[in-house]
């Protein structure tokens, strides 16, 4: 978090560095639980997105878990030190806890709260999105695997009111946060409801049941699935064989001008066109089939596995966080250079009509390819229907598979630790209902009716949330500035109790010393 001068503080407030008021991932002292005792056990997944609630259900025993996770106590605060948990602000204060203990995910950093701080006021600073914020641009590590350092987390200023004040502004903050929830609670329960609105029209869609009317009016107009799927796989085989022969020449070229330039790229090779058999499923009209996503696609990729040469301008770079709304958005994309553009298409090359799914992080989010040029990266998926254009409705294929993606468990069925991953196996063999062209045309034209306008209210849901969110960090900003509530001069200022702790700090590390020095060993 970007710290305001010690000037812009009230008198009776100090700055301090985290270390300074809290132990930073303290070691477990085992001589304070036996190993046969049951404890709290929590993995990062049990941690809620800045609620701060906790799922405590799992039990296990200590001997399960004393060797490989990270230990707790009540009154500790965790923090989600891995992207993207930091990011949505998976930090919690710990509740009661089964014999006092619990041990959770390597992940989790853990801030134990000197005498004399507030866990409340310590958690509220930390799971700010100021402090997230700052967080995240001083991450280390490879794509998807970034983590918070512990010296970062150790050296952070924090303001630190009188120990009284720091109870008065947590009492302030919880009173305005508890009428913020009411509202977020009511317009949470109308976005579940809008979710399970939309959910049931696509599972009636794609049952077949929103087009009964259209199909018995047209007959004559619906080509049975297997013809279409005849007829996509003989036109897939027949462009690749196109393809393969302009390679070909383009290579004989290449040789006769003496291999100066990059040899051309081979064409990949199709998706196999005779796919596992799709198990039953719903019962589907007789025109209809299942049919697996390989059997039309061209192929299923994923962008560069490399993070590129980002430029200032250039060709757009679209990554999960570009991909909402059911669109490609570029208002806030990065940018690489034309050069790398061309050498990454050659490998997936996303063309208007494709789909994309992101897969990686953040599952599930779709898209239609716009006509425009982008190169992707490894968190998106590209599925390419080239071939099958004029058999396959790139609206009809979104909306198929949104209604897959509903129909998944996330945290079972989609491979994966922490951050979740949508294999492209999985993709390929996705099973999708298929039905003739001009049927997938008619239900993408109902579906586009009836779910704009829900579309709509999501969005203003949406937006109401975030103007709540807004005035919730407003609040926060406001608490850590000492705005918030009125000073006391009465109150012990911020300094005495800053000296209180270094001098206790240094009795109880004294002590440490000297048990060690007599053969009892103590955790740092």
């Amino acid at each position: 978090m970007r710290s305001s001068s010690a000037s812009e503080l009230p008198s009776s407030w100090a700055y301090a560095k985290i270390s300074d008021i809290a132990g930073v991932n303290p070691k477990l002292v085992k001589s304070d639980i036996d190993d046969d005792f049951e404890v709290s056990f929590v993995p990062m997944s049990c941690v809620e997105a800045l609620s701060g609630r906790i799922d405590l259900k799992s039990i296990r025993r200590i001997s399960e878990v004393s060797k490989g996770y990270t230990p707790f106590k009540e009154g500790d605060v965790l923090f989600a030190k891995i992207t993207p948990c930091m990011e949505n602000g998976k930090m919690a204060i710990v509740p009661a806890l089964r014999n006092g203990h619990g041990f959770g995910s390597t992940e989790f950093h853990v801030l134990r709260p000197f005498s004399g701080v507030s866990a409340s006021y310590l958690y509220y600073f930390v799971s700010s999105q100021k402090f997230r914020n700052d967080a995240e641009h001083n991450m280390t590590g490879g794509v998807g695997q970034r983590r918070v350092p512990t010296t970062y987390l150790s050296e952070q200023r924090i303001p630190v009111p009188p120990q009284i004040e720091q109870n008065r502004i947590v009492a302030k903050i919880e009173e305005l946060f508890s009428e913020l929830n009411r509202g977020v609670d009511v317009l949470a329960t109308a976005r579940e409801q809008l979710v399970a609105y939309r959910k049931a029209v696509l599972k009636y869609s794609f049952e077949g049941a929103i087009t009964s009317d259209w199909r018995a009016e047209h007959k004559n107009d619906i080509e049975a699935a297997d013809v279409l799927l005849q007829r996509i796989s003989q036109e897939r085989t027949f462009r690749y064989k196109k393809q393969l022969a302009e390679w070909e020449s383009a290579v004989l070229v290449w040789k006769n001008g003496g291999e100066v330039e990059e040899k051309p790229l081979k064409p990949r090779k199709l998706n196999a066109t005779e796919s596992p058999a799709v198990d039953n499923g719903p019962s589907l009209p007789k025109e209809w089939r299942w049919a697996r996503v390989s059997e039309f696609a061209d192929l299923v990729t994923d962008g560069t596995h490399h993070t590129p040469t980002y430029t200032s301008s250039g060709v757009p770079f679209i990554s999960v966080k570009d991909i909402y709304d059911g669109a490609v958005h570029f208002e806030e994309c990065k940018f690489i250079s034309k050069k790398e553009h061309d050498s990454l298409i050659k490998r997936c090359k996303p063309e208007p009509g494709d789909l994309l799914i992101t897969k990686s992080g953040t599952i599930g989010r779709l898209a239609v390819v716009p006509e425009k040029d982008f190169s992707l990266f490894v968190s998106v998926a590209l599925i390419k229907i080239q071939s099958a254009k004029a058999h396959i409705s790139s609206r009809w294929l979104r909306y198929a598979f949104e209604h897959h993606i509903m129909g998944l468990n996330i945290d079972q069925d989609i491979k994966g630790g922490l951050l979740k991953n949508y294999h492209l196996e999985d993709l390929r063999l996705a099973k999708m209902p298929l039905c003739s062209y001009v049927e997938q045309e008619a239900l993408a034209d109902v579906l586009d009716e009836k779910l704009t306008l829900a579309d709509s209210f999501t969005k203003t849901l949406e937006e109401e949330l975030g103007r709540i969110e807004s005035l919730r960090q407003s609040i926060l900003e406001s608490a850590f500035s000492g705005k918030l509530v009125a000073q006391d001069l009465q109150d012990e200022p911020a300094s005495v109790l800053l000296e209180r702790i270094r001098a206790e700090d240094g009795e109880e590390k004294a002590r440490k010393r000297r048990n060690n020095k007599n053969g009892k060993k103590e955790p740092a």
